[in-house]
């Protein structure tokens, strides 16, 4: 289930998550020409730098609805709504008339905050061996 700017849509896109230190890293690639919150970014005319674009930052919070309303009230905009596998609801909301950015709202979930930390517990020992792992893997550890 995924809504963009209040129409359904559905999105493609592959997932790495990296840490430097405690910050997490994710970079997102999607793989059709689906309307969504990182096709709309690419719209903005600017060139697409060396590297890529920030896009957004993401809020784990334990009150989703609330902090939804919240960000809503600053001024931002619904853009886009979706549930993961599991049933856990994430949003992107487009703020960067307020930040530059969109935020990522998540609604909290036991299981994916697990995942999160396993990955950042391997990050803070990683000796550069094999760089690219499954996310099966670090699931396994859960």
């Amino acid at each position: 289930h995924q809504v963009y700017r209040g129409r359904p849509t559905v999105t493609k896109f592959r997932l790495a998550y990296g840490y430097s230190g405690a910050m997490n890293i994710e970079v997102v690639q999607q793989s059709d020409e689906a309307p969504s919150a990182y096709t709309e970014l690419l719209q903005g005319g600017r060139p697409v730098p060396i590297g890529g674009l920030f896009h957004h930052v993401m809020i784990d919070h334990d009150d989703y609805d609330a902090t939804y309303r919240h960000y809503l009230a600053g001024g931002a905009e619904r853009c886009f709504d979706a549930l993961a596998p599991g049933g856990m609801r994430y949003c992107y909301l487009d703020a960067r008339r307020q930040m530059d950015c969109y935020v990522e709202l998540i609604e909290h979930a036991r299981g994916f905050s697990a995942a999160l930390a396993k990955m950042r517990e391997a990050s803070l020992g990683w000796d550069g061996s094999r760089p690219r792992r499954d996310f099966a893997e670090i699931a396994a550890l859960l």
